[in-house]
């Protein structure tokens, strides 16, 4: 990291610690090293930065610089999840196993996802056509995927997808929604997918789960709970008669 680059770091740290107050400001501190920055520095990726609502939706007019100088830290709420599936999902460990990401942004999730099942096709769907091209770079540095260059990116809105042809050649879907949408896009994503995935194995992990009571006639296989709402994790596996 050059000296440009370590300001830019403390600055990021500084504008956390206004925004959030000194207790709040140095856990997300913590977690934006531990889990972003140096997540970058050992893989090589560039994850550290996320965009504001506003450069999103195509505005570059955005005050609130703490939101634009970190990201949500949700890499435990994948990787253990993940881990867990293995251990006590075995159909998990099919070789015709999919990870989809409902707004990937630049990959992040994706990248965890393959680098703990090697195994998996990574499935980005991004809105944001520059954050898709980042998501391809960067999960072109996963070691496995040199071996297995196989994955899917789709830039579309996450309720205009064809679920139906996206997931027809797998047999094991797995899900990621960091609760980005609101609850009509929630409800109505799951419905698609639910109906694509007929006589399929799928698990919708979902960090942050907000609107969680649109599952409650799944079974929950996994929860995880932590300081932030982005630790909170639990996992459903949609049960057999939905399918």
């Amino acid at each position: 990291m050059n000296k440009s680059e370590k300001q830019s770091k403390f600055s990021a740290y500084k504008n956390i610690i206004q925004y959030h107050g000194v207790i709040n400001g140095v856990r997300r501190i913590v977690d934006q090293f531990c889990q972003n920055d140096w997540y970058d520095i050992k893989n090589g990726t560039n994850f550290s930065q996320i965009l504001s609502g506003d450069q999103y939706h195509g505005s570059l007019e955005s005050k609130n610089s703490a939101v634009m100088h970190y990201q949500p830290v949700y890499t435990a709420a994948i990787k253990k999840p993940l881990q867990d599936m293995v251990k006590n999902q075995p159909v998990v460990g099919a070789s015709s196993t999919c990870f989809v990401d409902l707004g990937c942004g630049r990959g992040k999730a994706l990248h965890i996802a393959k680098s703990t099942l090697q195994h998996i096709i990574p499935i980005g769907i991004e809105l944001n056509e520059e954050l898709l091209e980042d998501a391809k770079k960067n999960l072109a540095s996963v070691r496995s995927y040199q071996k297995d260059s196989h994955s899917v990116f789709v830039n579309a809105n996450v309720n205009d997808v064809d679920y139906n042809d996206l997931l027809a050649d797998f047999d094991v879907v797995i899900v990621f929604n960091k609760n980005s949408f609101d609850k009509a896009t929630t409800d109505n994503t799951l419905r698609k997918i639910i109906e694509a995935s007929k006589g399929k194995s799928l698990f919708y992990i979902y960090s942050n789960p907000v609107f969680e009571d649109l599952f409650v006639q799944h079974q929950c296989v996994f929860t995880m709970k932590g300081w932030h709402k982005n630790w909170n994790t639990k996992v459903f596996k949609i049960n057999e008669q939905e399918l």
